[in-house]
């Protein structure tokens, strides 16, 4: 049997309830054993990703589907009860295993991907955070790298598909194109895709720190772009005289509490590679970039932290807006969109400003990877 390696499913939650509730998912190594044996093989994670409800190769799909319907190491009485549930589904009972795979996963998809209700934890912010530091050691600092060259053009697409995807409903986030992307984003931000490459090779150049990568279980997941300038620059582009993008790298400091978040961005639609949460290690990289780039741990109690954004998309407003953004009241000149700011004083004893504080704290005492 051949199937296209860029097709992917995922589950649907209602079988994996089924599998949990009558005990029939396999053990990792029988199911890797069988996909070895029967269907060339797959990744170690296959199986994991099948569980949270990650969208992955259809042939990973298919591999534990054959498993339960023929595999001698499934629990006894598997076969009878995935037909049973593929009978209430409509399915005959005689089909082929690539016919009953709709009834379990749905329609297929053009990228890989975690479950549509999993958490935006862009939007929880610093109380995602925990989530963070419940992982491995370090799990804060070693989400990203700094961007290579090499990899800035890449970036800019991965924002452009974000953009025009957002901006064009709930389908395109499974199915927009970079081509067809380009031309929607680079209207939207005012500013065209080599312009906007130059901008983030400037300040990568610069400081190296403001333009990261953050890393998935095998790739990157998305980048962010943090600029810590002078207050002067600051009141520009808050004040809506200046576009975000056209702060020149003469006015970022190694560090400054003047903060400009200019990207925040993870890899959607056919851009996704990897099936990991990506607004988890984007988290993770937005506050290690934050926490070093104003240098929080040397501030004395009264020094207010200032933060800067703007509503490119309504997702990012939302995600904003949770974080305790605020608009300023002016437009950014070119893209026509909200400009927002968060205050906090280093010093701030209760609430999300004194959560944030802690973490920022925190993770200024580490040591960044890359």
């Amino acid at each position: 049997m051949k199937h296209k390696s860029t097709r992917y499913r995922a589950l649907t939650p209602e079988f994996r309830a089924f599998l949990t509730e009558t005990g029939l998912w396999p053990l990792g190594k029988h199911y890797t054993d069988h996909m070895r044996t029967h269907h060339g093989g797959i990744s170690g994670k296959a199986l994991t990703d099948l569980r949270a409800g990650s969208a992955v190769t259809e042939k990973a799909a298919l591999g534990l589907l054959t498993y339960m319907l023929t595999s001698d190491h499934a629990v006894e009485g598997t076969r009878d009860k995935i037909l049973g549930f593929v009978e209430t589904k409509g399915g005959t009972l005689g089909a082929h295993a690539d016919d009953l795979l709709p009834l379990i996963t749905g329609e297929p998809r053009d990228s890989a991907g975690p479950a549509e209700d999993e958490a935006d934890y862009l939007r929880r912010g610093s109380r995602g955070a925990v989530d963070l530091l419940m992982g491995p050691r370090r799990a804060i600092t070693n989400r990203s790298r700094a961007i290579e060259p090499g990899e800035i053009d890449d970036a800019v697409g991965w924002l452009h598909v974000f953009i025009a995807a957002s901006l064009s409903g709930k389908k395109a986030r499974q199915t927009m194109t970079r081509n067809a992307a380009r031309p929607v984003a680079e209207a939207h931000m005012g500013i065209g895709h080599d312009g906007y490459a130059a901008r983030l090779a400037g300040w990568r150049s610069e400081i190296p720190l403001t333009v990261r990568v953050a890393l998935g279980r095998r790739l990157p997941v998305g980048f962010s772009a943090v600029l810590p300038i002078t207050e002067e620059a600051y009141e520009l582009v808050r004040s809506g005289q200046r576009a975000s993008y056209d702060t020149p790298a003469t006015d970022l400091r190694q560090t400054s509490r003047h903060l400009l978040i200019e990207a925040v961005a993870e890899r959607v639609a056919t851009e996704r590679v990897d099936p990991t949460n990506p607004t988890l290690p984007l988290l993770a990289t937005l506050l290690t970039q934050i926490a070093h780039l104003s240098g929080v741990r040397d501030r004395s109690d009264d020094t207010s932290i200032r933060l800067l954004s703007f509503a490119g998309t309504e997702e990012s407003r939302l995600r904003l807006e949770d974080q305790g953004f605020r608009p300023t009241g002016a437009v950014m000149p070119r893209a026509g969109v909200a400009v927002l700011e968060r205050v906090f004083t280093v010093g701030a004893g209760a609430g999300l400003d004194a959560v944030t504080v802690m973490i920022l704290q925190w993770i200024a005492k580490r040591p960044i990877d890359g």
